[in-house]
């Protein structure tokens, strides 16, 4: 009982953290050592988990403050709807959202696809005829009897894929034993080695905005295919041109990011993001995991 007691204590002291943030490493410092002193090292994770929830809370904290003092804030991410809400909870971005690395730009209070991008029907039947080709699989985003579902045969899929695909548990999984390519197909996402998919890379960049690149996170190797139009920058041009914006400031850290860079007022890449991306940004920010993005914004933003 004593030791739960001090748990709680330390954790009462990470809140007093968020309250005054200049405490907030010199606290999070001195509950890691008390955890591992008075509790041993099976509860650090338990420990970790806490600190990385009561960072997003301070994040979205600040960025929902300044939304109520009007700045149109959005995010452009290579996610779904359906997997961005999740890791986006209690952040109201209140105009429209940009998904899919820009393949649909939709309204995020009504859901409504306001601008969308599919390949062409012939499009299909090359990406299709192209990989049979060459034995691959890949996964298959598409709109299905007007759902959105993502298509992938499960004996035929590399170990990434299915690594990747156990992760999503929603309603638009559909696995699928040969007819991969039905419906209006929007996003064709390829998770392999990267000598593997360089090759189909370099084959298909010409002819399809294809986005390949080593995942931060996961660092898994990614190739990524999208209709030519579906870009972060060209969503964002409409997205600006549609709120009747002067002037845009972009955040990132992936080589998805690249295009929205070259087209942004101001662009910052956070400390953990890839070189590329760094070379092309106006400035280095802070590392994601101080909430960068948003201390940015707070000491920064004027109405």
């Amino acid at each position: 009982m004593k030791k739960l007691f001090k748990v709680l204590g330390i954790l009462m002291l990470c809140i007093f953290g968020i309250t005054h943030r200049e405490k907030v490493c010199v606290v999070t410092v001195k509950c890691y050592n008390n955890l591992k002193d008075n509790m041993g090292m099976p509860f650090i994770n338990v420990f970790l988990i806490c600190i990385a929830i009561l960072c997003l809370i301070v994040a979205f904290w600040y960025i929902e403050k300044l939304v109520d003092q009007g700045m149109l804030f959005s995010y452009a991410t290579a996610r779904s709807y359906y997997s961005a809400k999740p890791a986006t909870k209690g952040l109201s971005a209140k105009i429209p959202l940009i998904l899919y690395n820009g393949a649909f730009i939709i309204d995020n209070q009504s859901q409504e696809i306001l601008v969308s991008n599919f390949f062409l029907k012939e499009e299909v039947n090359d990406l299709a005829h192209y990989f049979n080709q060459k034995d691959f699989y890949p996964i298959v985003y598409a709109f299905i009897n007007e759902q959105e579902k993502f298509s992938y045969i499960p004996s035929k899929s590399t170990k990434q894929q299915l690594d990747f695909i156990s992760t999503r548990n929603d309603k638009r999984k559909n696995p699928v034993e040969n007819d991969l390519y039905q419906g209006d197909v929007f996003y064709v996402s390829c998770i392999a080695s990267k000598k593997q998919l360089e090759s189909f890379y370099h084959d298909l960049k010409d002819r399809y905005q294809c986005l390949f690149s080593k995942d931060i996170y996961s660092q898994d190797w990614w190739l990524e295919i999208l209709p030519k139009k579906a870009t972060k920058a060209h969503a964002i041009l409409q997205l600006k041109d549609y709120l009747k914006c002067e002037k845009v400031v972009v955040f990132g850290d992936g080589l998805n990011d690249l295009s929205m860079f070259e087209i942004a007022d101001e662009s910052y890449a956070v400390e953990n993001a890839c070189k590329e991306l760094k070379e092309k940004a106006t400035s280095v920010i802070g590392h994601h995991d101080q909430d960068a993005v948003a201390r940015w914004l707070e000491e920064n933003y004027k109405d």
